[in-house]
């Protein structure tokens, strides 16, 4: 997808360096974010573990995983202390993966929302609800934007919306 000029290019250092903005920031609150962060994903070893996912991982999530492989485990949230992407707390693979399964076995089962959703990664989780980040050219029509009103769909340039959603972490 050719993205428009006024867009800067992804840059996953740039990424890297919101991100410890943002966990330096949960920790300067007294929220012990980083004790609950999994340590960095080897490229390699990301695609591997989501071989279950079917599109190609954008590099985008392969910058974030390389930061760190999102939090522990469930426990994050009651804790008091997760990640969070707004109000989504930051997803290991094994709950992405998890998070994946459950939102085809039950949006995906829409006609016209599984296009829209077989593709994108869920990167984010709270009580069921998911913040996606597309992973291939989905076009949303205008029925499928009535559907997913108040959802927590990413929308190309990725990264203009992950700078979005870090500058309003809690």
């Amino acid at each position: 997808m050719n993205e428009p000029s006024s867009f800067r290019p992804f840059d996953g250092e740039r990424l890297r360096e919101k991100l410890e903005t943002l966990r330096t920031a949960f920790e300067a609150k007294g929220h012990p974010v980083s004790a609950n962060l999994l340590p960095p994903v080897e490229e390699q070893d990301l695609r591997r573990r989501c071989a279950w996912f079917p599109a190609e991982l954008p590099d985008e999530l392969v910058a974030l995983y390389a930061w760190h492989e999102g939090q522990a485990d469930d426990d994050a949230w009651d804790e008091g202390a997760p990640f969070w992407f707004g109000d989504h707390g930051f997803s290991n693979l094994q709950i992405a993966q998890r998070s994946y399964v459950e939102m085809m076995e039950s949006y995906g089962l829409e006609p016209e929302l599984k296009p829209l959703l077989e593709h994108s990664f869920p990167l984010a989780a709270f009580e069921g609800a998911w913040l996606v980040l597309p992973c291939r050219q989905q076009q949303l029509l205008k029925r499928q934007l009535d559907t997913l009103a108040g959802s927590n769909w990413l929308t190309p340039p990725r990264e203009e919306y992950l700078d979005a959603r870090l500058c309003t972490g809690r």
